[in-house]
């Protein structure tokens, strides 16, 4: 086989691909990771998976993403509203009164980040005997 030919079919076969994909709704993201964060990645994929094969890159972030959003209604509840403009958090006034002493974004905005789970979180273990 030329190498013309093969061209050809790798063009087509990764054009399918590309049509399948947009077909799903999906999308191609690309992440640059450091190392530490990468091993990371790769102990969670291990971890998580099911007994006979590792979970791929892809699944495990994929994962990650749907388990944080299902969070979110449950933050939204947490955070309520700002004291100075009464909005709904974390959105709020988007900065515009920071600054201000009663202002959300001047007070708590870092907080966001250690809210990693929200208050009526439970979580169950099950252990086998």
């Amino acid at each position: 086989m030329n190498t013309d030919k093969k061209k050809e079919q790798s063009r087509k076969r990764q054009q399918a691909l590309r049509d399948r994909r947009k077909a799903l709704g999906q999308k191609t993201i690309t992440s640059v990771l450091s190392s530490k964060e990468y091993e990371m990645l790769t102990e969670i994929c291990e971890f998580f998976a099911p007994p006979d094969q590792p979970l791929t890159e892809d699944e495990a972030v994929s994962s990650m993403i749907n388990r944080f959003h299902s969070f979110i209604p449950a933050l939204r509840i947490t955070l309520g509203n700002c004291e100075k403009c009464s909005r709904e958090l974390p959105t709020g006034c988007d900065g515009f009164f920071k600054g201000d002493t009663q202002c959300w974004h001047t007070l708590n905005r870092m907080q966001l980040h250690q809210l990693t789970r929200p208050k009526n979180f439970v979580r169950t273990i099950k252990v086998e005997t």
